[in-house]
C-alpha cells in the first residue's frame, strides 16, 4: 500500500507539474500578444521570413567564401562524411536505375542526361567523397552501356567557391569526363524564374541546364533548408469551440543583429478560411500541420503549447520543382530536426514582465549567419499531401531516418516518379519501394549522427587503444574509409599492428601488413583540401602525419605521391617533408635523388636531433655506395 499511495503522490506531483507548466505558458502567450496589440512600435512588424536577417546570412557566406569553412566558423563534419557520401552514392544509383526509362536519347553520347544536384555544396568536402564513390559505382554497374550518362551539378551561393572548386586537381578528371559541371545557385533568384523554365546556367559545359525536364534529378541537400527563410508559429490547445490557437512570430523587419532581435506574437485568426501564405501548397502543408497538433492535443489531453518552426523556403522550392519536372525527381534533405510535437520548452519563454518575447531555437554558426533547424516531419507532409491536379500523374513516396536520441543530423527522402502511358502505378510504386529500401538499408542502423559519435569517441576520448587491430580495420570500413577517423586512429593502428605481429607466423604477419597499407590507401583517396592556397590549411600537417605513417610501415610510393607537391615550397618551411621524401627514395633504389634531398635537408641546417642525425648517417650510407660503385666499376 506504501509503494502505491507513492506512486499515487507522484503521478498527482507530475500532473500539478503539468498543469502548472500549462498555465504559465497560457499566461505568457496572453501577455505576449496583448504587448503585441498595445505597442504601436510593433504594428509594423512582419513575419520572420520577411526580416533583413536572412540577407544579412547570404552576404556572410558571399563575403566569406571557402573560408567559412577552412576558419572553421561553418562547422562541417558529420555533413561531409565518407559514410554520409557513400551511402547516397549507392541510394542515388539506385534511383537513376529506377529512372532509367525516362532518360531520352541525346545527340551526342557524351551529353548527360540524368543529374545529381547538390544545392549548397559549400566546402565541397562531400562533393569530393560522394563523387569518389558515386563514379566509381557507375563504372562498376557499367552505366554508361545501359545508357545512364550521369552528371554531378555542384552549387553555392558564393562566387569564390565555385571559382576556386573549378580550379582544384582533385575535380579535374570528373570535368575532363563532364561528369561534374558547377553552378552558381541563390534560391530566391531561381524561384524568380518563369515556372516551367527554372535552369542553373553550368559552368564549365556553358549551357542552361532546365531542371527537371533535361533529364531526371536527385538533389541533395545537406545543412540547405536550415539555411532558407523560415517561419515560426506558436499552436496554442484549442478554445471551446475546438479551434486551435494559431500565433505568427513577427519581428522587425528591418532587423539585422540576432543578439538585438525580439520577437513578439501575434494571432492568426482562423488560418483555415484566410490563409497566411498565397501559394496553396504552403498553405495546405501549414494547415496540416495544425490539424497534427490539435489531434495530438486533444488525443493526449495535453494543455502545453506547440513550437512550429515552419520551412516556408523550402516548401516553395519543392513545390517548384516538382510542378516543373517531368521526369523522375527525388530529394534528399539531411539536417538538424525539430519537431513540432514537441511541447514548447519553459525556457523559450521570456520572462511575463520582460521585453525578451519568444526565443526561437538557433543553429546559428556565426552572428551573422542566422540558421534555424528543420522539421523534417513538415517537409513530410509537405511531400505526402494530396494531389489535387491530375492524381495519377505520379507516385510519391517519403521517408525519414533518425538517429536514436540525436537530432544533429537525420535524413529525409522524397521520391516522385512519373506514371507514363506504358507503365502502370503498381510497377512504379514498386520501384519507388526500391529506392526506399535501399535508403532503410543505408541508414537504419548506423547514421551519420553514429559516424559523428565514433570520432568524437575516438578523438577526444582517445579511446582506438582498447579495440583488436581487426576491429579498427573493420570501424574505417564501416564508414567507408572516412580520412577523418582514419587520421584519428592511424598511430594506434599501427602500435596495435606491431605488438601484435611480434607473436604471428611471417605469411600471416605480412597480410596484416598489406591490409593496413590498403586501408591507409582506400582513406587517402578521400583527402580533400579545403583551401590550397592557405599555408596554415590543417591539411598540409594532415598529408605529413600520413606520410610518416605510411612511412613508419614500410610503404615508400604514398609517401611520394602525399608530399611531392612540397617540393616547391622553401627548404625551411618543409624539412620534415624533404627527409621522408628522402626517406621514400632511398626506400625505392633511386640512389641519386634520395642524395639531392638529403643535401637539401642539410642545406635547411636541421635543428631536430632526429633530423641532424638521420641526415648524417643517411648522407654518409650513400657516400660509402657511391664510393663501392666507383670501386667496382673501376676493378678489372
Amino acid at each position: 500500500n506504501g509503494g502505491q499511495n507513492a506512486a499515487t503522490d507522484g503521478n498527482r506531483t507530475t500532473r500539478a507539474r503539468t498543469t502548472s507548466s500549462s498555465n504559465s505558458a497560457a499566461e505568457w502567450l496572453e501577455h505576449e500578444v496583448h504587448k503585441t496589440q498595445t505597442d504601436d512600435s510593433r504594428s509594423s512588424w512582419s513575419r520572420l521570413s520577411r526580416c533583413r536577417l536572412w540577407d544579412k546570412q547570404k552576404a556572410f557566406y558571399c563575403a566569406q567564401g571557402i573560408s567559412a569553412w577552412s576558419n572553421h566558423i561553418v562547422p562541417f563534419g558529420v555533413s561531409s562524411s565518407s559514410f554520409l557520401a557513400a551511402s547516397y552514392a549507392r541510394i542515388a544509383i539506385q534511383f537513376l536505375f529506377e529512372a532509367a526509362p525516362d532518360m531520352t536519347n541525346t545527340i551526342s553520347d557524351d551529353t548527360p542526361n540524368c543529374y545529381v544536384w547538390e544545392a549548397a555544396s559549400g566546402s565541397c568536402k562531400f562533393l569530393h567523397a560522394f563523387l569518389i564513390h558515386f563514379f566509381a559505382l557507375v563504372d562498376e554497374y557499367d552505366l554508361t552501356a545501359r545508357g545512364i550518362r550521369p552528371c554531378v551539378v555542384a552549387s553555392d551561393l558564393s562566387v569564390q567557391v565555385i571559382q576556386s572548386r573549378r580550379t582544384m586537381a582533385c575535380f579535374a578528371p570528373f570535368l575532363e569526363r563532364r561528369q561534374l559541371d558547377f553552378a552558381l545557385f541563390d534560391s530566391e533568384i531561381f524561384l524568380a524564374q518563369p515556372p516551367g523554365a527554372r535552369a542553373l546556367s553550368l559552368e564549365c559545359s556553358k549551357r542552361q541546364w532546365i531542371v527537371g525536364v533535361d533529364g531526371p534529378v536527385l538533389l541533395m541537400a545537406n545543412y540547405f533548408f536550415d539555411s532558407l527563410k523560415a517561419d515560426v508559429f506558436v499552436v496554442a490547445p484549442c478554445n471551446a469551440g475546438g479551434v486551435p490557437c494559431v500565433f505568427e512570430a513577427i519581428t522587425d523587419a528591418a532587423s539585422d543583429s540576432i543578439a538585438a532581435m525580439k520577437v513578439g506574437l501575434r494571432e492568426v485568426h482562423n488560418p483555415h478560411e484566410n490563409p497566411v501564405y498565397d501559394e496553396a501548397a504552403v498553405q495546405q502543408t501549414l494547415m496540416h500541420v495544425v490539424d497534427r497538433i490539435r489531434n495530438d492535443q486533444v488525443c493526449e489531453g495535453r494543455r502545453t503549447p506547440s513550437l512550429v518552426i515552419f520551412p516556408v523556403e523550402a516548401v516553395t522550392l519543392l513545390e517548384a520543382l516538382q510542378s516543373q519536372c517531368t521526369q523522375a525527381f527525388a530529394v534528399l534533405v539531411g539536417d538538424a530536426d525539430f519537431s513540432f510535437r514537441d511541447p514548447i520548452l519553459s525556457g523559450l519563454l521570456g520572462p511575463p514582465d520582460g521585453d525578451e518575447g519568444l526565443e526561437i531555437p538557433q543553429l546559428s554558426p556565426h552572428p551573422d549567419c542566422f540558421c534555424l533547424p528543420v522539421d523534417l516531419e513538415i517537409m513530410k507532409l509537405y511531400c505526402e499531401r494530396d494531389i489535387s491536379v491530375e492524381p495519377r500523374r505520379s507516385v510519391r513516396q517519403v521517408e525519414v531516418v533518425k538517429a536514436i536520441a540525436s537530432d544533429t543530423f537525420n535524413v529525409l527522402l522524397a521520391t516522385v516518379l512519373p506514371v507514363s502511358e506504358c507503365a502502370d502505378a503498381a510497377s512504379i510504386t514498386r520501384s519507388s519501394s526500391l529506392v526506399h529500401r535501399t535508403f532503410r538499408d543505408e541508414l537504419r542502423f548506423f547514421t551519420p549522427s553514429d559516424c559523428d559519435l565514433v570520432y568524437g569517441l575516438f578523438g577526444a576520448e582517445q579511446q582506438a587503444k582498447h579495440l583488436a587491430m581487426d576491429a579498427q580495420l573493420q570501424l574505417l570500413a564501416q564508414v567507408a574509409w572516412d580520412i577523418d577517423l582514419f587520421v584519428v586512429i592511424m598511430w594506434p593502428l599501427l602500435r596495435t599492428w606491431r605488438n601484435v605481429v611480434i607473436s604471428m607466423p611471417e605469411d600471416r604477419a605480412f597480410q596484416w601488413h598489406l591490409a593496413l597499407a590498403h586501408a591507409g590507401t582506400r582513406c587517402l583517396q578521400n583527402l580533400y583540401t579545403l583551401d590550397p592556397d592557405n599555408q596554415h590549411d590543417s591539411t598540409r600537417l594532415i598529408k605529413l602525419q600520413i606520410a610518416r605513417w605510411f612511412s613508419e610501415l614500410g610503404f615508400s610510393e604514398p609517401v611520394l605521391r602525399l608530399l611531392a607537391d612540397q617540393l616547391q615550397q622553401p627548404d625551411e618551411a618543409k624539412l620534415a617533408e624533404l627527409y621522408l621524401l628522402a626517406l621514400a627514395s632511398l626506400d625505392k633504389g633511386e640512389n641519386w635523388q634520395a642524395l639531392a634531398l638529403f643535401r637539401r635537408c642539410q642545406s635547411a641546417r636541421p635543428k631536430v636531433v632526429k633530423y641532424e642525425r638521420g641526415v648524417a648517417q643517411a648522407l654518409t650510407q650513400l657516400h660509402e655506395a657511391r664510393l663501392a660503385a666507383k670501386s667496382a666499376a673501376s676493378s678489372p
